[in-house]
């Protein structure tokens, strides 16, 4: 069975692990979620901390979507700078960013997202690994 498999169906269950490495920290979280696999990328949709999160790739542009208690939304695209949000309403502020890297890998098993990207506020180096595996 390959990915091309799950074009056009339903959401399926899946374990994701969100691995982030920085010079001053390092963060491991799992969470249980739905994976779509599309033609051109994928959609995640999970839960952290009671927070609903959606990830999604698309012509190799990746977008993070966090609502609930803690609201970001952040778009990755390689080679480019772009603007992290953070907040809702009059709360609301962010910072740029730099996608340093950004790799995206799909088949049978799920997906997995790699990506280095760079804060332009202090310039601190972020590498990131998604993954979502089939269950």
């Amino acid at each position: 069975m390959c990915y091309n498999d799950f074009i056009g169906k339903k959401a399926t269950n899946c374990k994701v692990t969100i691995i982030s490495t920085s010079a001053d920290f390092e963060s491991r979280v799992t969470s249980d979620g739905l994976l779509k696999i599309q033609p051109s990328g994928c959609e995640v949709n999970y839960s952290l901390d009671g927070d609903f999160c959606t990830l999604a790739v698309k012509d190799n542009v990746v977008t993070q979507k966090r609502t609930g208690g803690q609201e970001i939304f952040m778009t990755f695209s390689q080679g480019e700078t772009s603007f992290c949000e953070i907040g809702t309403g009059g709360l609301c502020g962010g910072f740029e960013i730099f996608t340093q890297n950004l790799k995206f890998t799909k088949g049978k098993g799920g997906v997995k997202i790699s990506l280095e990207y760079i804060s332009r506020a202090d310039g601190e180096r972020t590498n990131l690994t998604f993954i979502a595996a089939l269950v």
